[in-house]
């Protein structure tokens, strides 16, 4: 650093080459500092897509072991209630579906692949999964009736949350204020789907029971409540497509029948009975709805999907647009500093030979460059003025 102080401190020591190199080397410095920041940020949108696009691909397999995981909790639900009489058969098909889709998100998530995603998923990824090591456990002591109703649904709901918290990460993740959009909505059906979920398991425990105590009362009034907010934060942030879609879909007969069944068990603490609707209707409507709500579900996650696809694609296009322009301003810039260089040195050096040939008398030397319109060429006919009168 000295030495270029001192470099340009005395500049008439300098060749007129290097003088040159420098004035080109400052403002080139500066662009390359500029293109640098503007390719780090094209390489951390591109980085950022590449993720969204991954989790993309594994939401579809988190929201289906999320729904069978439901399913499931709901079914254990009712078999406790009822001591082990209802929902037997159903329980075990259903643990069957249940490990289909673990195993197909267990083949999704290879390490290699989270760890892509950012710490905070691959540390949710991590809870998730090591609970789900604790199934079979679970599924046993349900089938022995050795677990609480509530120590069971704790369980269920624990390891749903966690499933559930990864896709919500993903949020804090994403810099594109339309996925961020896109993810919002579906966070928040996820979670009114989650909360139908919880809300299948408590009426059906309910049901087989035939009676409901304050706790459950409380928690099934709130449950209520939390979905029907969280479906119109749905509708708030969707798009208008999916809005549609979802006003379509989630309705018919096990809507209303599910309706019909709340308003029974939201009686039953006030002189109202719980014998008019069986566990199994109660199920079976409120899955219906559910399942309605997985379809709204599968058509968000899709069209996630496609958004994720072209956004990513966008994002590498621009990447290699910005790596390609900056390879052509810089080769295009030095290119032209050297032609300029080249057509300021060279005259002046062929120049300053042959007035080193005059100073020593070789008066047939030839004087080049005379024919230049700029200052080289005003110095040649000046040398060329000397030469003659020599």
């Amino acid at each position: 650093m000295s030495k270029f102080i001192k470099i340009l401190t005395n500049v008439s020591n300098v060749s007129l080459k290097m003088r040159i190199f420098i004035l080109v080397l400052v403002p080139l410095s500066g662009m390359l500092f500029i293109g640098y920041q503007q390719m780090m940020g094209e390489i951390r949108k591109a980085e950022e897509a590449d993720n969204l696009l991954q989790m993309s691909k594994l939401i579809p397999f988190v929201s289906d072991l999320v729904h069978q995981l439901q399913i499931e909790r709901g079914m254990s639900a009712g078999f406790i209630g009822s001591n082990g009489i209802e929902f037997a058969a159903e329980l075990a098909k259903q643990r069957e579906i249940t490990n289909i889709a673990l195993e197909k998100l267990q083949q999704n998530t290879k390490p290699q692949i989270i760890a892509n995603l950012g710490k905070k998923v691959a540390n949710e990824f991590a809870l998730a999964l090591n609970d789900l090591n604790e199934l079979d456990s679970v599924r046993a002591k349900t089938s022995s009736l050795q677990l609480k109703k509530a120590e069971m649904v704790s369980y269920y709901t624990k390891t749903i949350s966690e499933l559930l918290k990864t896709i919500d990460l993903q949020i804090s993740y994403a810099g594109d204020p339309k996925m961020v959009s896109k993810l919002l909505a579906l966070s928040s059906l996820l979670q009114a789907k989650e909360r139908a979920g919880i809300e299948r398991a408590v009426g059906t425990g309910a049901f087989s029971a035939k009676k409901i105590d304050q706790n459950t009362y409380l928690k099934f009034t709130s449950l209520i409540a939390m979905q029907k907010e969280m479906l119109h934060a749905f509708e708030d942030i969707a798009e208008p497509s999916l809005r549609e879609f979802s006003a379509k879909t989630l309705t018919g007969e096990a809507v209303e029948k599910v309706f019909a069944y709340r308003e029974v068990l939201l009686a039953a603490p006030f002189g109202g009975s719980l014998q008019s609707v069986s566990s199994e209707d109660w199920f079976k409507a409120t899955t219906e709805r559910i399942n309605l709500l997985k379809k709204i579900d599968d058509a968000v996650t899709s069209d996630i999907s496609d958004y994720a696809q072209k956004y990513q694609k966008i994002a590498r296009g621009q990447l290699n647009y910005t790596i390609y322009l900056s390879i052509f301003i810089l080769s295009a810039t030095l290119i032209f500093a050297y032609l300029i260089t080249l057509s300021i040195t060279r005259p002046l050096l062929r120049l300053n030979r042959t007035m080193d040939a005059l100073a020593e008398g070789d008066l047939d030397v030839e004087v080049r460059d005379s024919d230049r319109a700029d200052e080289i060429g005003d110095m040649a006919r000046a040398v060329e003025i000397f030469r003659e009168n020599g």
